[in-house]
């Protein structure tokens, strides 16, 4: 059985509950999104990280992504 990893920022509670039905577990990225997800009774985890790595992270990854995204996937 294959287990997904959601991150969650913001969006329908409904949508959450789907994902987590499925098996996914939830990654909350955005405070503010856990109250949605507590009133809907949905598990969920935060990154063990504070929210400044957290947006370090974010930058490199859009960086490595601008980079490598523009080269060719085959030579």
């Amino acid at each position: 059985m294959m287990k997904s990893l959601v991150v969650w920022a913001s969006g329908s509670a409904d949508l959450a509950a789907r994902r987590a039905k499925e098996g996914a577990t939830l990654l909350v990225l955005d405070p503010r999104a856990e109250g949605a997800l507590e009133k809907a009774g949905l598990p969920f985890r935060r990154p063990p990280t504070s929210p400044e790595t957290a947006d370090a992270v974010e930058v490199a990854v859009r960086t490595w992504a601008r980079v490598w995204g523009r080269l060719p996937l085959v030579d």
